[in-house]
């Protein structure tokens, strides 16, 4: 029990720390005209090496794990990304985010995976072309909140920032099925029509299947969310769950 306390303290210590370095960052970093994002990447990057420091050690009971990033941050920031892009500027633009999401992913993951496989001898590491190209698909879709918090600041224009966000929102349903393409010809030793197929079927699904169902439940809890106008509580749970949905 004593331990349970213990650990649960350390937990509301570290989160209550972090949350007030963030607020004086803010303050501070506003006068010095530094984006905000950066510097908190570079006090991140300074508290985890006081963490090693017995006064800081209540720091290391915060550790992320996948289901946290995938199940808790990430529907965050799409969910943000995706509330605030307005339906007309997105059609307006959807075969420009469509090319950036789906071609340019995918060039962008060969480019890393070739590149890293050429590269990387010359460091002493030998690994599998079909490896790097995994590796490429893994990291080329990715969230760029810093990017657009650094936009906002900056002023960019506005169609610049959306087709930023608009991509971001679309290019995880190309970075899955490529990923799936390339693990199916390295579990199958061979690139067959099957795989391939395979790998399209999945991206189709994705993308038409997400649109469906996140349509139908963003519908549901906006006609939930208007029978109960003026209850900020009420609305603020009723978002959550459109995110937690579409997860």
């Amino acid at each position: 029990m004593e331990h349970g306390e213990s650990f649960f303290y350390s937990v509301v210590l570290a989160i209550s720390f972090l949350l007030f370095v963030a607020s004086v960052a803010a303050v501070f970093i506003k006068r010095l005209h530094m984006p905000y994002t950066v510097a908190l990447v570079v006090i991140g990057i300074g508290l985890s090496a006081l963490s090693g420091y017995d006064a800081f050690s209540f720091l290391n009971v915060l550790e992320l794990s996948p289901d946290l990033v995938f199940y808790l941050f990430l529907p965050m920031l799409i969910f943000e990304g995706a509330y605030n892009i307005r339906y007309l500027d997105l059609r307006s633009s959807f075969k420009t985010i469509s090319l950036l999401a789906v071609v340019s992913l995918v060039v962008s993951a060969f480019f890393i995976g070739v590149v890293s496989f050429y590269v990387l001898p010359y460091a002493g590491m030998e690994v599998p072309l079909l490896t790097m190209l995994l590796f490429g698909a893994l990291i080329s879709a990715t969230d760029p909140i810093a990017a657009l918090a650094i936009f906002k600041e900056i002023g960019v224009p506005k169609r610049l920032r959306m087709l930023l966000e608009g991509e971001s929102l679309l290019n995880d349903g190309t970075a899955l099925a490529l990923f799936q393409v390339i693990l199916g010809v390295m579990t199958a030793g061979v690139l067959s029509a099957n795989v391939v197929a395979d790998g399209i079927a999945q991206f189709w699904i994705l993308i038409i299947g997400g649109a469906v169902f996140g349509g139908i439940a963003g519908w549901f809890f906006a006609k939930m969310i208007e029978k109960v106008r003026n209850l900020a509580v009420v609305e603020i749970v009723l978002s959550t769950h459109i995110w937690h949905f579409r997860f």
